[in-house]
């Protein structure tokens, strides 16, 4: 849609708020092609427009907030669907911030995670 100029129509589709970003589309498309960076993009320019967004963004910047991070640890698929975990990879564990509450007052003074 992108491509045929469809950029208003798709921003109001809802399409690209299916987007988990988990880099998946990067590491399996054959072509190389990475989609992720139009995708956000696109988000960005649809909150900006005041065009509707899922409810559940509200609920992930409150989990963000609240525990510092959205979901734990998950394994990692390559595109031949190989799973590797953090340690695997050589990857220190995820641990929460020593101060949440800076974290939090952090994130209210850098971004605006009450959405629209």
């Amino acid at each position: 849609m992108v491509q045929r100029g469809k950029i208003d129509e798709l921003l109001r589709s809802g399409f690209i708020w299916e987007c988990t970003q988990c880099h998946q589309c990067m590491e399996r498309c054959p072509r190389d092609v990475t989609p992720f960076d139009i995708i956000i993009t696109l988000q960005n320019m649809a909150v900006r427009a005041g065009l509707p967004f899922p409810e559940n963004l509200t609920m992930i910047s409150n989990a963000i907030k609240r525990l510092s991070t959205v979901q734990g640890n998950q394994e990692v698929f390559d595109k031949d669907f190989e799973s590797y975990e953090r340690a695997s990879l050589g990857l220190p564990e995820l641990k929460p911030p020593k101060d949440i509450e800076a974290f939090r007052k952090a994130l209210e003074e850098s971004y605006r995670w009450e959405l629209p």
